[in-house]
């Protein structure tokens, strides 16, 4: 329940990168942390038991919601925003 009423409480910021990092699902969090890594695709999948047609979805998903073009820029946003910590 606490997980919940956090995740509420982030929605309801004004930051606007704060919006959109509460706008990421749990998966995609996971996703970004191992593309952080240096993890390709099929490496991701394999380690989320998912499909590496789901991983592209995933990352789809998170470059529109991140407003970033491609993994290099969504690391570096990651970083900057401390969802990644190098």
């Amino acid at each position: 329940m606490r997980v919940l009423e956090d995740l509420l409480n982030k929605r309801k910021t004004t930051n606007p990168e704060e919006r959109k990092i509460a706008a990421l699902a749990e998966r995609e969090l996971e996703v970004i942390h191992f593309v952080g890594q240096g993890l390709k695709n099929k490496d991701v999948s394999d380690r989320l038991r998912i499909s590496e047609a789901t991983v592209s979805h995933h990352l789809t998903s998170i470059y529109r919601k991140l407003e970033v073009e491609d993994r290099t820029s969504l690391v570096i946003y990651a970083v900057k925003q401390r969802l990644l910590v190098l």
